[in-house]
């Protein structure tokens, strides 16, 4: 599965008389992991709970959505695995999907929001009749996997807007649904629904990453034969529980999220260090020390600001306020720059978590020597020629 060879090439590769034998051996393989394997790492039965709580779900998926300790975030997303042309023509016609102009079948993925694969339910049909809402509906009607029995009252079910046509089943059976929200007519989103889409998008990110564990194994990411099919269900369950057994998932350790908060993501954080670097200038009376400037404000002390220079142009900058309280225990109070989406208040702007984890987190000690192949050391071997003006 991982490699995708044909059983042909497997028979050559391991000796075997022919493609028959491969073939019986895979079946057996397959009998054993789903027997002896898989029932440890896949299914909703494998994890309780509040184990999934505990360790499975994130810090910003909690503070963003949830209202008690025991309330349960899951995230739904329907993949897709490419088959064959059927010369059945049912079954060509129901699995033609008007979306991706190609036949498939479609299993959907439910993971927590570190994006650990709880459970991956049955390839069905792409054709219009089962989009993701009506197979949604359907594994919370026929109560796939005892998940109605899982799930606990008031759990939050987040979905993204092709779930839409399911809002009221999901809502119907005590949970919550969480979507991203629609203009409905409106030129703009107001700001609630705006920032609650962000919140949305943030932590939907991890089935995403989840879904893409999947085609690493080239099995998958091509298109399978049709007498595959009855057994892919079983190939999907083997492959989600090596990615549970040996891979590590989406977001590592939850409780370290709680450092970014307000970030709302590790992405400014990487960004912040090129900022920095470029940022800090050699000083005029030392040059072997660095400085870092900083605008504070006379009429106001609890502000302080940073000019930097954006990374796309240097005649361009940016000005990164900050709001601060050293007797409050969440002592940034507030934030503005003047970037593009510098005033939004789910996460921030790069330079802004620039500013507050230099002064903040670095505790301004920054080790600008880096690695030898660092890009910095590289831009300094690059020729930099003066111009020359002609008279």
């Amino acid at each position: 599965m991982r490699l995708g060879f044909s059983n042909r090439v497997l028979a050559s590769l391991f000796h075997l008389k022919n493609k028959r034998s491969v073939s019986y051996t895979i079946h057996s393989a397959r009998l054993t992991l789903m027997k002896n394997f898989t029932h440890h790492y896949i299914g909703l039965q494998h994890v309780d709970r509040q184990t999934v709580i505990d360790h499975h779900q994130t810090s910003i998926a909690s503070e963003l959505f949830t209202t008690t300790p025991d309330q349960l975030c899951i995230l739904m997303d329907g993949t897709y695995i490419y088959i064959q042309k059927s010369s059945y023509y049912e079954m060509q016609r129901r699995t033609y999907s008007l979306h991706k102009h190609r036949h498939l079948v479609k299993p959907m993925m439910i993971t927590p929001s570190t994006g650990y694969i709880l459970t991956i339910i049955e390839p069905f049909l792409a054709d219009g009749k089962k989009n993701d809402a009506s197979i949604a509906k359907n594994i919370l009607y026929n109560n796939d996997q005892a998940i109605l029995n899982w799930l606990h009252d008031d759990d939050i079910i987040m979905i993204d807007r092709g779930f839409r046509d399911a809002v009221k089943t999901i809502e119907m059976f005590g949970f919550h649904a969480a979507m991203s929200r629609f203009l409905n007519g409106s030129k703009q989103f107001s700001t609630t629904d705006a920032n609650y889409s962000c919140c949305i998008t943030k932590s939907r990110w991890a089935i995403e990453s989840a879904n893409g564990k999947i085609k690493p194994f080239k099995y998958f990411n091509q298109t399978i034969q049709n007498s595959i099919i009855p057994s892919a269900s079983d190939y999907l369950h083997i492959v989600c529980a090596i990615v549970n057994a040996y891979l590590s998932p989406a977001i590592r350790d939850p409780v370290k999220d709680s450092s970014l908060v307000i970030l709302v993501g590790s992405y400014q954080v990487r960004q912040a260090k090129s900022y920095i670097l470029e940022h800090l200038k050699r000083s005029e009376l030392d040059p072997n020390d660095l400085e870092f400037t900083v605008e504070l404000c006379e009429q106001h002390s609890d502000l302080i600001r940073i000019r930097f220079v954006s990374r796309h142009s240097t005649n361009q900058n940016h000005l990164a306020t900050v709001q601060f309280d050293t007797y409050q225990d969440e002592p940034i109070q507030g934030w503005y720059c003047t970037g593009h989406t510098g005033a939004r208040v789910v996460g921030c702007y790069v330079y802004i978590a620039a500013f507050i984890w230099y002064l903040g987190v670095c505790r301004a000690e920054y080790n600008d020597k880096g690695h030898s192949l660092s890009a910095q050391h590289l831009f300094q071997v690059v020729e930099n020629y003066l111009q020359y003006a002609e008279k």
